[in-house]
This record gives C-alpha cells, structure tokens and sequence, in this order.
C-alpha cells in the first residue's frame, strides 16, 4: 500500500510539473500579447503600458524559472514562435540557459532583457545580468552558447550584440562558468596584449563613409558577425581598420593550453 501510494505521489508532482511548464508558456504568452497589444494600439496610450509589461515579463520569468527546475529543458515551442516573443539559447550540456527579448522600447537602437538560468549540483537557478542588477536597461541581444571544456572544468562562451542604430553595431565575445551554486560572469580566458580579459568587443559603423564603398565585393552584413570553430576552439572576428573600415579579413584568437591567444 505504501508502495502504491508513492508510485501515485511520483505521478502526481510529474503531472504537476508538467502542467506547470505549461502553464507558464500560457502566462508568459499572455503578458507579450498584452505588451504587443499595446505597442500596435493607436487608441491607447501605451508609453506607461509597454515598460510596465517588460518588468512583469522579467519578474515572472525569473521567478518561474527559479522554481520550476523542469523550465531548464522545457522548449517554449509557442512562446518562441509568437511575433515579438521570448528568445532562448541553450548551452550543449543542457545546464545553462538565456532567457532574452527586445522590451520594443526603442527606437533604431534596440533594448534586450535578460535572465540567465543554471544548474549546479542538481539545483537550478536564475538570476539577472551583472547589467540588469545596476541598471534599468539591458541593450545585449545574446544570441549564441559554445561549450567549452579545459582541464575538466566547463566553461561557456556567449556572443551577443548591441544594436545602438540601424548602422551601428557592438559585438561582444564572453565566457561564463558555474562554480559552487554561482554563475561567474567574469571568467579571463581571453589573452590580449594589456592583459587577461573575459570579452572581446568589437564596433561596426556602416555609417562610416569607408564602409560604403561595395565595390571591393565585401558583403558587409555577411562578414559582420562572430564565429567560432569548434574543431579548432577558435573564435573568429573581422578585421576592422583603425579608420573603421570592414575587411573581408579575420582574427582569430584559439585556445592555447588554458588561454585564447591571437594567432
């Protein structure tokens, strides 16, 4: 009887949490679809509606996120797929997650929100960006997890980018780890000649005259973004001239025993 009786509890908290995520992607949906709601209105006066919508959205997602471990894997299929929605990137190894989405709140440059979700020694948590806790807005879009393993130790890279206007635009390489329950944003692998740094950053200025040239068969928009050869465990950026000028060149910076170095 005991035994019949926790076989239906272990059902029951499966089914519990399987409503839960559920009903969290319903949740979150209706609190973008009120947001949007008031974004395409012309009757109402959303200048209130819309940032006071983005703090509800954070609040939730961070809460639901922090106390329901099934969210680190669960896909959010619909909430993803909804016009404006949320963005998620997911590390390989499945214990670490970004929550991102445009708060629509600018103009030309564009405003991201983001929750980081971890897992260490079987819990999970979430917690805001270094960026958040100091200030009310958040301007990187982090758009891509590598894992990367040294010494049996994981680490991640990100890469994400700050969209400042149509034509400008703020690359940004960062590595991350989780040690003893704390997701560490500050991890110097990167070895540049002032010395060791966990990013590397670069700008591209499509307004800068240099840059309209298409004559030397560039494809400016092709060229722009970071890379990284997981092969090689290297990371790729343009070369960019002191004038600013985007070439069809690279910089590559690969691991080197427990460094990424420039070669």
């Amino acid at each position: 009887m005991k035994r019949l009786i926790t076989i239906i509890n272990i059902l029951l908290i499966s089914i519990a949490y399987g409503q839960t995520t559920e009903n969290i992607e319903k949740e979150s949906i209706f609190l973008f679809e009120k947001r949007n709601y008031f974004i395409n209105s012309r009757n109402e006066f959303p200048y209130d509606s819309i940032p006071d919508y983005n703090r509800k959205i954070e609040k939730f997602i961070l809460k639901s996120t922090s106390t329901n471990p099934e969210t680190l894997n669960y896909k959010f299929k619909n909430l993803i797929n909804l016009q404006n929605g949320l963005n998620i990137i997911t590390s390989e190894d499945k214990l670490f997650r970004i929550y991102n989405w445009n708060t629509l709140e600018g103009g030309t440059m564009q405003f991201y929100k983001n929750v980081f979700q971890y897992s260490s020694n079987g819990n999970v948590y979430s917690k805001l960006s270094k960026i958040e806790s100091e200030d009310d807005i958040v301007s990187v879009n982090f758009y891509e997890i590598n894992d990367l393993k040294i010494d049996d130790k994981n680490y991640y890279i990100t890469f994400s980018v700050f969209v400042a206007s149509s034509a400008l635009y703020y690359f940004e390489a960062n590595i991350f780890s989780i040690e003893n329950g704390e997701l560490i944003e500050n991890v110097n692998l990167f070895k540049t000649k002032e010395g060791l740094t966990n990013t590397l950053v670069y700008e591209i200025d499509l307004t800068n005259s240099i840059n309209q040239n298409r004559k030397n068969g560039i494809q400016l928009m092709e060229n722009m973004d970071l890379v990284y050869d997981k092969k090689n465990k290297t990371i790729i950026i343009p070369l960019i001239k002191d004038n600013g000028k985007l070439t069809n060149r690279k910089i590559k910076y690969k691991l080197k025993d427990k460094y990424f170095e420039k070669v």
